[in-house]
């Protein structure tokens, strides 16, 4: 993985994982549906430094959500945070969008200690019974933004945000269903965050069926096709030499 040059945390430079859905499909369409049907949380533009808006997420400390008490761990706040990037854009209203938000699914953790394409190693959560995503909406400067919470509920009972993701909905709506969204294009050089859609909300939007023209049996949820599509990933290869120099990236 590569930071974002935009400041959207972390791009792959390699194929996204697979997802494995447990729920029922007409459920997840249901939630689905709902994310869609979302108001967006007004988000004012802000000129915060790194240390303000880190002042501002810790004092949001705990958010009642579904019954669970979530923490909002500074730990998020560190992965996610990039200067001018979405995130820091939002940081002052992610606790009204994360209490908005709607339970989309549910993960294990099953690519700890995996090795991705690249080499690097994905991180083991020993600790981690289960991961929940939950997904927001925000407008930032007249554009609607999905926001995915994702909330680690550890084995000693205690919830806390793992990470954000925000993306901008357009990605969602485009009627082909899922042919465009791995290869994100770029500006003077930069990657263009506007292009680069979550992986795992979009998989989760084609198991739900809800793309237009496509049932939940025309998609293909394997990513196999897609992996071997005709616009692969050569853009972000380029990158992967940049990769191995970062350290500490899991």
């Amino acid at each position: 993985m590569i930071p974002n040059p935009n400041g959207q945390g972390y791009v792959r430079a390699d194929s996204v994982e697979d997802v494995q859905f447990s729920l029922p499909r007409q459920e997840a369409r249901s939630r689905a549906e709902e994310i869609m049907a979302l108001d967006p949380v007004e988000v004012a533009g802000n000129n915060m430094t790194k240390e303000q808006l880190k002042d501002v997420y810790s004092a949001i400390g705990s958010v009642e959500k579904d019954g669970k008490n979530v923490k909002f761990n500074i730990s998020a706040f560190r992965k996610n945070y990039r200067e001018g990037g979405l995130f820091a854009q939002i940081v002052p209203a992610l606790k009204s969008i994360f209490e908005k938000s709607v339970f989309a699914f549910a993960e294990k953790d099953n690519l700890g200690g995996t090795v991705r394409k690249d080499g690097t190693i994905h991180k083991e959560h020993y600790n981690v019974d289960n991961f929940s995503n939950y997904v927001g909406k925000a407008r930032i400067n007249g554009n609607d933004y999905f926001v995915r919470v994702t909330v680690q509920e550890e084995t000693s009972g205690v919830n806390g945000t793992h990470s954000f993701f925000v993306t901008n909905v357009s990605l969602y709506k485009n009627e082909n269903g899922v042919e465009n969204y791995i290869t994100p294009s770029t500006v003077r050089g930069k990657i263009d965050i506007n292009t680069i859609s979550d992986a795992k909300l979009r998989q989760f939007f084609e198991y739900a069926g809800i793309f237009e023209g496509k049932s939940s049996e025309d998609v293909d949820y394997s990513l196999q096709g897609r992996e071997q599509s005709s616009q692969p990933l050569s853009i972000l290869d380029k990158a992967k030499s940049i990769a191995s120099k970062i350290a500490g990236v899991v």
